[in-house]
């Protein structure tokens, strides 16, 4: 779309993922990739729904969301992702 920044623009693969995890902590929700990635498009958000996915894996290896048992394919922020979001915001 023309006027759109492209998503690598001025954000690090780090921002992407700590934004993932800010909107998921700030919304409070537990959400599949599709979904997370249009709400965050409609909050200005330029990211790919394949870059939402494998970040998504990313952050659930490295412990900063998780899978609840009866969600699979939906993800939620684990304490860690909290922290890390509010260390980055302090």
């Amino acid at each position: 779309i023309l006027g759109m920044a492209s998503e690598s623009d001025d954000m690090s693969k780090e921002a992407r993922k700590r934004l993932i995890v800010r909107h998921l902590v700030e919304r409070d929700l537990v959400l599949p990739p599709k979904p997370l990635h249009l709400d965050m498009r409609r909050q200005g958000h330029v990211i790919s729904i394949s870059t939402v996915r494998r970040l998504l894996r990313e952050l659930d290896e490295e412990g900063y969301v998780e899978q609840p048992e009866d969600y699979q394919g939906y993800y939620r922020p684990t304490q860690k992702g909290r922290e890390w979001v509010a260390e980055a915001d302090s």
